[in-house]
């Protein structure tokens, strides 16, 4: 019975076996006529999943088991490996779905031909009600065999200019069909419903939607069906895997760009999206940048906000949702899996885009009946996604001159933004900056045109909007970056430096493996430093790592750690535990083995020591004090103070320069060679003020920064302009209302009439200097200056 036992046991498994081995060769039949190849690999080192990535595109992971598909090209170059992959049957392959009959209206419960898909596309803007527009678009037409297009729908109330540019795509892996109909069922709705909600988005916004972004890869079996899509398009290439890498550069996946990824990186490119998201399948989870890179977005908790939002307000209607691949719903990409050159990535590096990632629904093709749950679950989220990009930061750059827009200036919040987080001016000088909420410094800079920075303090689900104006190069101030000294102990960034004597040295490093670098001397202050506003330090800084007192040390993406083996140091390209530092009294230091191993920086290079020898110091970029740069000519000027100051003040700066100053009241202060003296006993910022000198002086003053309100008396009134840029009269004059007649007198002569209800728009008021206005008016007005 034993050996029967046993006989039978081994039948079993050379049966099972059989079985095994002749269904992977009916699968890799099937995928061979495919062209695409979809399996699983086990793994026992999570660091092997990167590897995988490199090779063909991984579709999900657990740890242990990677989901993938490939291309033939990508397969065999597995095998050849090693790699043993276990074929699966494709998803789209494994139960039909429901097509639409194209009978009675259509309900959302089934899925589209390729024909009715585009007749519906054609068909919205017919559908849309008054007052809105609903435009068709095309990229292009696919150059494969099919010739089927790459369609979307632009809507919006009819005046689209000045307003934020939302963009909604789906499906570009081409069996993840799901988000296909949610976008069209939000095109529908977005074109026909008058629920102020509704209504309140297509006004505010300019909304791009494209439901299908790899048409042939859905419509692998053929124009009438779904069933058959393949996540590759029609040449078999991951879209996903196509677009040009900020970190790895052009062409990551080694292939030339595809007829899809050249067109919707031209559209972001021309457009400048400020908020996007893409609509995936296979699992569900909310996905932000970065995938290439263990690195955080300079903008990660906004991302991390508006990505758990859309999670819980979806978990109102399914409280389960979104909670297959992590609890909260909510994932870096790297953190899941690293990818290279993805649409997200590259939207976000060089489109200006804030945009995610949103993997809707676990099966990527789910049963037709299911298609209304998703958009029940998604619907509101989907919405209030969309309302976020009417939050934050916006406004309009002008021309101080003209008054004319102007595009192209760069928007950069300081001590925050990096190379991919900027955004610029578009055609009407507009601008969108979604943000987390909190107190910023922006600072707008344009070839051609003096520097302006701004403080702006926004809240979370509200928006600030500003009015800027770029002064024209001539005599721009000096705008410094002040650098404080602090020791990290919050999360953020900041910047390395060491003393040697009384030279602040910065050091920088050439990016690559070696640990050899550079540095850049700095003059310190008392309490850090200075630099101009166009000098930039390529700084190695400090990044605090989440809030268990650890840090990486960082510079263009690379972080110090301590080798693995040995004692030296070398820069990573991603994130480990050997490159996490302890910061505190003792130092900065890594404890390995019970030792600690302290670093410092001696003679361009960071080293180090298990002795405390530490001489690094610390430095986050602050908020230099408002400064005003007086300059005055020889005779008398008309001048006002910008800050608050005391008479003290100005005749210490003035010195023996001057011999009067003169107020509107009659006031005097008289300087006899040996001090001043007189009835002028206070200065106040918008008061004119006229300075009699005997010889050319320059000056600084530092102070706090004033909102001065002026009253215009009947008649002639001294004034001072203490806005901070210079303007042209109207723009400066904002909401006052001026009487037929009135003037305005600068200190040469030149003189500004308000004739037939406007101003000469070439007369400019300049910050801190004096100018004479005559009132036509027979009661007295007030003006205020911020």
């Amino acid at each position: 019975m034993k050996v029967l036992r046993f006989v039978c046991l081994i039948l079993a498994a050379l049966v099972g076996n059989s079985v095994f081995a002749q269904s992977q060769r009916k699968l890799g039949q099937l995928m061979r006529e495919r062209g695409e190849y979809y399996f699983t690999l086990s793994v026992d080192d999570p660091l092997a999943i990167q590897s995988i990535g490199e090779i063909c595109s991984v579709d999900a992971t657990d740890g242990k088991t990677v989901v993938a598909y490939a291309n033939q090209k990508e397969y065999d170059k597995l095998l050849s490996l090693g790699y043993q992959p276990e074929l699966q049957t494709p998803p789209s392959l494994r139960a039909n779905v429901t097509m639409w009959d194209g009978q009675g209206t259509y309900n959302w419960d089934s899925y589209l031909t390729y024909d009715q898909y585009v007749s519906m596309m054609e068909g919205f803007s017919d559908k849309a009600i008054e007052g809105r527009e609903c435009t068709l678009f095309s990229l292009g037409t696919l150059s494969t065999s099919a010739h089927r297009q790459l369609l979307g729908v632009r809507i919006n109330n009819g005046n689209p200019e000045g307003k934020p540019k939302f963009l909604y795509t789906s499906t570009m892996h081409g069996d993840e069909i799901t988000g296909m109909i949610l976008m069209l069922r939000l095109i529908d709705e977005l074109c026909t419903s008058t629920d102020s909600r509704i209504v309140n988005l297509v006004n505010d916004l300019d909304i791009y939607i494209m439901p299908l972004t790899n048409p042939d890869g859905t419509y692998k079996g053929g124009n009438s069906t779904v069933n058959s899509a393949q996540r590759y398009n029609g040449n078999n290439i991951d879209l996903n895997r196509n677009y040009k890498d900020y970190y790895q550069g052009a062409h990551p996946d080694g292939n030339s760009y595809e007829d899809e990824t050249i067109w919707t990186m031209a559209m972001g490119d021309e457009n400048l999206f400020t908020m996007s998201a893409n609509y995936h399948g296979g699992a569900e989870v909310m996905n932000y940048p970065w995938d290439a890179v263990y690195d955080d977005h300079a903008d990660k908790d906004w991302y991390e906000y508006v990505c758990t939002e859309y999670v819980q307000i979806a978990r109102q209607t399914y409280s389960s949702y979104m909670s297959d691949t992590y609890s909260d719903g909510v994932t870096n990409g790297a953190a899941w899996y690293v990818i290279t050159g993805s649409r997200q990535d590259y939207m976000n590096a060089y489109g200006q885009c804030r945009e995610v990632t949103v993997e809707c629904s676990t099966t990527k093709t789910p049963s037709a009946s299911q298609l209304s749950n998703f958009w029940n679950y998604n619907h509101n989220s989907m919405l209030a996604f969309m309302e976020q990009c009417r939050n934050g930061v916006h406004g309009v750059v002008r021309d101080a001159d003209t008054g004319e827009p102007v595009e192209g200036v760069k928007v950069t919040v300081l001590n925050h933004d990096s190379e991919t987080s900027f955004i610029t001016t578009h055609s009407v000088g507009d601008f969108h900056r979604p943000i987390k909420g909190g107190s910023y410094i922006i600072q707008f800079t344009k070839e051609g045109y003096c520097s302006e920075r701004m403080n702006v303090t926004v809240a979370d689900g509200q928006r600030v909007d500003l009015d800027v104006y770029l002064t024209p190069e001539g005599n721009c101030p000096v705008l410094m970056n002040c650098y404080e000294q602090l020791m990290p102990s919050t999360d953020g960034s900041y910047v390395m430096g060491y003393l040697d004597d009384s030279t602040l040295h910065m050091p920088t490093h050439n990016n690559s493996s070696s640990v050899t670098t550079t540095s850049v001397d700095v003059t310190p202050t008392e309490n850090g430093f200075t630099v101009g506003e166009e000098s930039t330090i390529p700084q190695v800084t400090l990044t605090a790592y989440g809030s268990n007192g650890q840090y990486y040390i960082r510079y263009n993406n690379r972080y110090l750690a301590r080798a693995t083996y040995s004692n030296t140091l070398t820069w990573n390209t991603t994130t480990s535990q050997y490159g996490r530092w302890y910061i505190n009294a003792n130092g900065i230091y890594i404890t390995r083995n019970n030792t600690n191993y302290y670093l410092y920086y001696s003679n361009g290079s960071f080293q180090i020591s298990t002795s405390q020898n530490n001489n690094i110091t610390f430095y986050t970029e602050g908020n230099c004090p408002p400064e005003q740069v007086v300059s005055l000519g020889i005779d008398w000027n008309w001048w006002t103070p910008t800050l608050e100051m005391s008479l003290d003040d100005l005749e210490a700066a003035l010195g023996s320069n001057a011999i009067l100053i003169n107020s509107q009241d009659e006031g005097f202060a008289r300087y006899d060679g040996e001090g001043w003296s007189g009835t002028l006993d206070t200065i106040v910022a918008g008061q004119m003020y006229r300075i009699l000198t005997t010889a050319a002086t320059e000056f600084t003053l530092s102070g706090e920064a004033v909102v001065s309100t002026i009253t215009f008396l009947p008649g002639y009134n001294w004034f001072g302009y203490t806005g901070s840029q210079s303007k042209n009269v109207a723009m400066a004059l904002g909401d006052f209302t001026p009487t037929e007649g009135d003037t305005i007198t600068a200190e040469d002569g030149t003189t500004a009439t308000f004739t037939n209800g406007s101003w000469n728009d070439n007369f400019i008021l300049v910050p801190g200097h004096g100018y004479v206005y005559h009132s036509n008016a027979q009661e007295s007005r007030n003006i205020t200056f911020e």
